[in-house]
């Protein structure tokens, strides 16, 4: 209720100017549910209404409809979700700075050095700062604009690629090298030669198999989904294996 007390509805971009007893309630019902979504929005993220009441004069009256595009269920977590929401409210349509990361800092009650929101961030996701820079600089991830911070996939699948590197016990950038085939190659010579070749074939098949039995079902549940029609040439799920090649027989590959 303070919330809804402290923001003038002119803020929202409601107006309850000539409202009167035959005012249909009707128009009424869509800013109002808005308005509810925001304010009930706010009080879950824990978050309190005169704090960042100076957003939406840095936004130019942003009116807090950014806010909707913040669903909680997307928010990677608490810290990350406010960062997010401020760098929405803010509207700044310019590169990544030192500029922007101070403003950022600034606008969660804080006032670092520029290198101090390194910290900031690894503090709020567990992560190592070291994992931090290497997604902040000019490799790796390269978040480098306001739109990275606010994009609710991205969160999602930077959080994976952090556990990712958490179990396997490597840093972020470690893995990020992970990708080049030719070090992908390099990394399966040197097991395999740890190897005689006899055993190196059970070795395989357990790495292997599991990943190509998920590949076909993937595949398989595709098919389903997008094209059931396309499905009816074949009689068992083997003849839609066999037909794209997929190594039905789990044959080990060296």
């Amino acid at each position: 209720m303070n919330d809804l007390l402290y923001w003038a509805p002119s803020e929202l971009g409601l107006s309850f100017q000539g409202i009167s007893t035959t005012t249909d309630v009707n128009t009424l019902i869509g800013p109002l549910t808005l308005f509810a979504k925001q304010t009930t929005l706010l009080a879950k993220l824990g978050l309190d209404a005169r704090r960042y009441s100076d957003l939406i004069l840095i936004g130019q009256k942003t009116k807090l409809l950014a806010i909707n595009k913040l669903p909680i269920e997307n928010q990677v977590a608490r810290p990350i979700g406010e960062i997010a929401l401020l760098a929405e409210l803010s509207r700044i349509e310019i590169g990544w700075g030192i500029s922007d990361q101070l403003l950022l800092a600034r606008l969660i009650d804080t006032e670092p050095a520029y290198g101090d929101l390194n910290q900031i961030f690894s503090e709020s996701t567990g992560w190592s700062v070291e994992d931090v820079e290497f997604m902040l600089g000019n490799s790796g991830f390269n978040w480098r604009t306001l739109a990275n911070f606010i994009d609710h996939n991205g969160w999602r699948d930077m959080a994976k690629a952090m556990t990712l590197a958490e179990g396997l016990g490597v840093s972020v950038e470690k893995m990020w090298s992970f990708k080049d085939k030719a070090t992908y190659l390099e990394i399966k010579e040197t097991l395999k030669a740890k190897y005689s070749e006899t055993d190196w074939q059970g070795v395989c098949a357990q790495i292997t198999d599991p990943l190509r039995e998920k590949q076909r079902d993937a595949l398989l549940g595709c098919l389903i989904h997008h094209g059931a029609g396309s499905l009816a040439i074949f009689n068992t799920d083997l003849d839609v294996y066999n037909y794209y090649l997929l190594d039905p027989g789990n044959e080990c590959l060296l």
